[in-house]
């Protein structure tokens, strides 16, 4: 969780920890790669699992009250030769 305030950026760097298979293995063969980053935030969601232990419950009250968005990247397109 944090806190992005208006014209802030942050990077998000994705790690094989969760699960990015892009990342360890970009591209396995020879062709053309359509990669675009998609984000969803869902504060109502509920969560399932516990992946880091418990839920911190002030932080689970940040998520609650955070906005709903719902954001896509430009496309980018990658052609791999052999």
């Amino acid at each position: 969780m944090f806190t992005l305030r208006p014209g802030e950026t942050k990077n998000l760097w994705l790690s094989r920890d969760i699960g990015s298979s892009l990342l360890t293995e970009p591209f396995p063969k020879p062709g053309k790669y359509r990669v675009r980053f998609e984000y969803e935030n869902r504060p109502w969601m509920e969560w399932a699992g516990i992946p880091f232990g418990r839920h911190d419950e002030e932080e689970m009250q940040r998520v609650r009250q955070s906005t709903a968005c719902k954001l896509s990247s430009n496309e980018v397109i990658f052609t791999v030769g052999e």
